[in-house]
């Protein structure tokens, strides 16, 4: 895939340790595997740069840190602080439609342009916000016990509880049938998608 004259953007975080200047955000192109831009210093402190969300069409990179939303240019590595991200609890993401998305404990918060919406949730959320590859107005929220749809219209949809702390949701559709994969800390679980109540079918 080629945006913009470039490979697919893939991002990840730099975490400062000693000897380093802080916490970064590496771009790599896909398609050569070569570096292309590394930010300016985030954040000289030791927490992990996890939450990142990629903006192809915009070249910009966001990220999550110390409760706060960072956006990267990589045109001009520029490195600016998103106003309304300060007082961030969770990750960030950013949909087909280029809407920026990240949570405020309890609340959603969408940014297009100068327009910002505010959706309630049902409980605090501090993990992951990962955009459905099956439908573009459909987000997945990682709670602590729990993963949710939001779509982005009518809000939160279906809630389904876990024995561990999901992080990242990803939907797929293989062969005209819908699956979620769920990661935790030390295994992935495997879910077919039978409704939007998220009464799920599990595989693994």
């Amino acid at each position: 895939m080629t945006v913009n004259g470039r490979g697919k953007i893939v991002a990840g975080g730099g975490v400062e340790h000693t000897g380093s200047e802080g916490a970064k955000i590496y771009v790599i192109d896909a398609d050569s595997g070569s570096l292309e831009s590394t930010s300016p210093v985030i954040s000289n402190g030791w927490n992990d740069l996890w939450h990142i969300a990629v903006d192809e069409t915009q070249d910009l990179v966001y990220a999550s840190l110390n409760k706060e939303i960072w956006q990267y240019n990589i045109t001009n590595n520029h490195l600016v602080k998103v106003p309304e991200g300060d007082g961030s609890t969770g990750g960030v993401a950013v949909t087909k439609f280029g809407q920026l998305v990240f949570a405020k404990g309890s609340s959603l918060v969408v940014k297009f342009g100068n327009d910002v919406t505010t959706h309630t949730l049902s409980e605090e959320l501090t993990g992951p916000i990962s955009c459905s590859s099956v439908y573009d107005d459909i987000l997945w929220l990682s709670y602590a016990s729990s993963f949710s749809l939001f779509d982005l219209t009518y809000g939160e949809q279906g809630k389904h509880q876990t024995m561990f702390t999901p992080w990242k949701v990803q939907h797929y559709w293989v062969d005209e049938i819908e699956y979620l994969l769920v990661g935790e800390h030390t295994a992935v679980h495997l879910y077919q998608v039978t409704d939007y109540s998220l009464s799920l079918k599990t595989l693994f």
